[in-house]
């Protein structure tokens, strides 16, 4: 069996590092001023009396900017969610889009003049039943609901990060200090679909490691439905020589210029 074309080398696979644009910086900010103004919106119309419905009451100024506020952050969050994904992966940009949400609710009813927010007032009423502080006492327990949402998410969103980086590291390290050999699909298996409509395909690559030995690896990613893996497409592998065997310690690139979403690590 012929020795394949083995190549150590440092790789340009992905992406630059974390820091984000001006662009994406103001999608941020326009997300969380449209919900910020959703919560300031809804906080004054809860605060209304009943009469205040007539035709020509503050009610109906308040209404609309609770649905110019929702709407602006639903559809600025779509492009964070999009802006986000691309550098940190799909779990990140969705729990740091729904933080983002919960903390600007939480600051749009905390700006209200009709329910001014008293953090130690909320947790006496906490402390004195939650199922009624909750149900009962609107002024307290939704921005103070929305404030703990939104450091759970964090939190969610910061574990997911770790992971991100953490598989990150690992694939530039092996970049850097593997071996690139060319490798061959030989089978591929559609596992599902993935929020935004990226399909999760399951692909069985098949290389020759620096010895000449036939290898075949295992890699499940996510693809867009219009550029899926074929049989017979071929492919790039990194790999260590000293464990060529070891799936957890190869990376399959797709395409002539693979990006980080396209490198199966």
């Amino acid at each position: 069996m012929s020795k394949p074309v083995v190549a150590i080398e440092h790789s340009r696979l992905l992406p630059p590092p974390d820091r984000l644009p001006a662009r994406l910086w103001l999608l941020l900010a326009l997300c969380a001023a449209g919900w910020a103004l959703c919560g300031y919106s809804l906080a004054g119309a809860l605060a209304q009396p009943p009469q205040a419905i007539a035709p020509g009451a503050p009610l109906q100024a308040l209404l609309w900017s609770l649905l110019a506020g929702g709407f602006a952050g639903l559809i600025f969050g779509v492009f964070v969610n999009a802006g986000l994904g691309a550098r940190f992966g799909l779990a990140v940009a969705l729990q740091t889009g729904l933080a983002l949400a919960m903390a600007a609710l939480a600051a749009g009813f905390a700006l209200s003049r009709a329910w001014p927010w008293q953090p130690q007032a909320a947790l006496t009423g906490l402390a004195a039943g939650w199922p009624q502080w909750l149900f009962g006492d609107a002024p307290r327990s939704l921005p103070a609901s929305f404030a703990l949402i939104a450091l759970l998410l964090v939190l969610g969103a910061m574990a997911c990060l770790r992971r991100y980086r953490e598989r990150d590291r690992r694939v530039r390290d092996l970049l850097a200090h593997g071996a690139r050999a060319a490798g061959t699909v030989v089978h591929t298996e559609h596992v599902g679909t993935e929020v935004y409509n990226p399909s999760r395909v399951r692909v069985v690559v098949r290389f020759d490691d620096h010895a000449g030995t036939e290898r075949r690896v295992a890699k499940i990613g996510d693809f867009d439905p219009r550029a899926l893996p074929r049989a017979g497409e071929r492919v790039l592998v990194w790999f260590y020589p000293h464990a060529a065997d070891d799936a957890h310690r190869i990376v399959v690139g797709f395409g002539e210029r693979p990006q980080l979403s396209q490198a199966l690590g």
